[in-house]
């Protein structure tokens, strides 16, 4: 192993909070002291968290990765929004590739002036520069290539992760003002259903607000998702609970998972 292979998997370690206490330490002062260093990290961080949005990490440092990289909410929020960033990109490039064909002349200078352009041929960009980002995804649903208005329903979308044994910080989530719609997709744990429901919950009374019809789960870098959609007028601030319930063949139906999130 070279000195620069080394220096990565030192800096992995870093990140995944199995380095000594003594060099985390260490590392912790030079992340603050050196920029050199802190700009490595930086990269660092990111190869991390692309490789497990795509699927890459396998063993100990996946393990190390969703028990310890994952426990930190900031963390948490880059790599879902990583997640629902290329859900993003993915769902785009089919709707281009469906897309009927343009005049060749309009086509090429609609696509040369739109920021789908930028997007598509950098991919690294989906985890990184929250807020530039958020502004590409809007000024991609607005105004890719067909210099449309802005097309109906206003949607907000966020990834919500499974509740954990463990008791930790609710995720918070903020919908802007004149938001049509709220698409949430819901990271499934492993098991054996096809089918499923999902109910939206107000926790103020334990009362179901809203709930879905029967649907399917979607596949993305080995991870299973159920995605809703329901009107954003639904949501007031406060304290909610979307529990999802796998629906059998036959036999009753079990909930098996249940994603609590604040307003």
């Amino acid at each position: 192993m070279n000195k620069e292979e080394d220096t990565d998997q030192k800096l992995i370690r870093y990140l995944l909070g199995s380095l000594s206490e003594a060099e985390t330490e260490r590392l912790d002062e030079l992340s603050v002291i050196d920029s050199e260093f802190a700009e490595a990290l930086g990269a660092g961080e990111k190869d991390l968290i692309d490789g497990y949005v795509r699927g890459e990490l396998t063993g100990t440092v996946l393990e190390q990765f969703k028990s310890r990289y994952l426990n930190s909410p900031p963390r948490l929020r880059k790599v879902e929004f990583a997640q629902a960033f290329q859900v993003f990109l993915e769902e785009h490039q089919k709707e281009a590739l469906t897309k009927p064909a343009l005049d060749p002349a309009v086509e090429g200078s609609a696509f040369r002036n739109s920021p789908a352009r930028n997007v598509l041929k950098f991919p690294g960009l989906m985890a990184w520069g929250l807020a530039a980002a958020a502004m590409v995804i809007l000024a991609l649903v607005l105004s890719y290539s067909t210099g449309r208005q802005p097309a109906t329903p206003r949607i907000a979308s966020f990834v919500l992760s499974p509740q954990t044994r463990e008791a930790g910080p609710i995720r918070t989530i903020s919908v802007p003002a004149r938001t049509d719609e709220v698409k949430i997709d819901l990271e499934l744990e492993p098991n054996d259903y096809s089918t499923f429901r999902v109910e939206l919950i107000d926790q103020a009374d334990n009362q179901t607000v809203w709930h879905s019809e029967e649907l399917t789960a979607r596949t993305t870098n080995n991870v299973r998702f159920a995605s809703v959609r329901f009107p954003a007028n639904l949501l007031k601030t406060g304290a909610y609970l979307l529990r999802v319930t796998g629906i059998p063949t036959n036999g009753p139906s079990e909930v098996v998972g249940d994603y609590p999130f604040k307003l």
